[in-house]
């Protein structure tokens, strides 16, 4: 009976020889080997000849790749031997990407991309032209690119990453790598957990650029230029990092484009010693916009940001820099060892609220300034407020209404106190003496 027509996807071995490299086809009758000298042109052969739902296996040893590996058809799988052991090291004539992938639900998993003799591109790439998703990378390797050490484009979308080590100063190599770590382009629907990401100082360990719908849990992320970078973001959840010792900011959440920027929640995180290429011009947490283009809906809760460094360079633990950031919540992050300030709200925009943060709240109590009967005080701090009013010396208080609702039925004996949450105000009329008002900032 011939076999010759099977429903067994293609599946390759991949090996070196100690002379060549062999690609040899795995229970699929007619199929032929695939020798040369040449590991990309193997690799490249067995990646063309495979069907949908076929597997590439690459025994352990080195592969020197020349020229860039690609696989256009969908779940492919790209496995290696042992992630320690199975090792894809670039050529010095390398200048394009390692590996890339245009298929859809494709696996690369254990294995190592070496990019140290590379003059260009990054280690993965997928994306870029055509559909490619479901698509995971896991339990790699990924070390000294020249450009990222995984490059995810708008068409990747429904990924996972994880388990995945990208460094970018790897020993004996210290090389500079242009790109990020992760660098996510567009993506929709993904999740990056438990990477271990570091090194990339021209950039960031993580960048979501444009990205919805996306999750960044659990990772290693220190000494790049930026730990995290979240730019025009639209629901992301970024929880449970440690993002520490990075060179400029541990988290960067903003925007300056026209569109949709909503729904960020910060949870969980250690984000520590960061700023250490400037100390005191760099924050752990910075949350900004050009002032036009607002994000709305940002949660940062229950996040550590410190600095425990002998000299600290963090100057912030949290930084909120102009009003384009709204309906924003700060609550119960504990923030110590900053150089400046732990929580610093440079501006406050419409529904900014800021709450129960050990080292920030409570702020205490402070005068305010009083201006002409009927004077109007609107709660502009961002933390809720006790105000206290009392009559100017020989002065009378005749009426006090909070949110258009008088308070007050006779003139005021003795002293008010009026509660204010973020945005909420009260008009006081007095007549004789300006009135003393005072806010207790919890």
């Amino acid at each position: 009976m011939s076999n010759a027509s099977t429903s067994i996807p293609a599946s390759y071995v991949v090996y070196n020889d100690g002379q060549k490299y062999h690609a040899d086809p795995q229970g699929i009758a007619g199929a032929s080997s695939s020798i040369n000298s040449d590991a990309a042109t193997v690799i490249n052969a067995a990646l063309s000849a495979l069907a949908s739902g076929g597997q590439l296996f690459l025994k352990s040893g080195t592969y020197t790749i020349a020229s860039g590996l690609i696989s256009s058809n969908s779940l492919v799988s790209i496995i290696g031997e042992s992630k320690e052991s199975t090792i894809l090291a670039a050529a010095s004539t390398l200048s394009a990407d390692m590996l890339t992938l245009n298929g859809v639900g494709c696996l690369v998993r254990n294995l190592t991309f070496d990019g140290s003799n590379s003059t260009g591109g990054s280690l993965f790439k997928a994306g870029n032209s055509s559909n490619t998703t479901r698509l995971t990378i896991a339990d790699n390797n990924l070390i000294n690119p020249s450009a990222s050490g995984i490059n995810l484009q708008s068409q990747a979308g429904v990924c996972f990453v994880y388990a995945n080590r990208i460094q970018s100063f790897f020993s004996p190599v210290n090389k500079t790598s242009t790109g990020s770590g992760i660098g996510l382009n567009g993506n929709a629907d993904g999740h990056v957990f438990q990477n271990d990401v570091g090194g990339f100082i021209s950039a960031s360990g993580i960048l979501m650029n444009n990205c919805s719908d996306f999750s960044i849990t659990g990772n290693q992320i220190y000494v790049n230029l930026r730990g995290i970078d979240c730019y025009l973001p639209s629901v992301a959840r970024i929880t449970g990092n440690n993002i520490s010792t990075n060179r400029s900011m541990g988290l960067l959440i903003h925007a300056d484009l026209a569109g949709t920027w909503k729904e960020v929640a910060v949870t969980g995180n250690t984000v520590r010693n960061n700023g250490t290429s400037s100390a005191n011009t760099q924050d752990g947490i910075q949350l900004s916009t050009d002032g036009v283009h607002p994000i709305s809906g940002i949660v940062i809760d229950s996040n550590t940001c410190a600095d425990i460094q002998g000299s600290a360079t963090q100057r912030y633990g949290i930084n909120v820099l102009d009003t384009g950031v709204q309906n924003c919540r700060i609550s119960n992050n504990i923030c110590f060892g900053n150089v400046s300030a732990q929580i610093n709200l440079g501006a406050v925009g419409t529904g900014l609220s800021v709450y129960g943060n050990l080292g920030f709240n409570p702020q205490g109590v402070a005068a305010i300034s009083v201006g002409a009967s009927p004077f109007t005080y609107t709660n502009n701090d961002g933390v809720p407020e006790a105000i206290y009013i009392t009559p100017g010396s020989g002065g009378t208080i005749s009426q006090i209404a909070k949110n258009s609702v008088n308070l007050l039925n006779a003139n005021l004996a003795g002293q008010a106190t009026v509660w204010l949450e973020p945005g909420e105000a009260v008009i006081v009329t007095y007549a004789t003496a300006t009135a003393v008002m005072n806010k207790d900032r919890k």
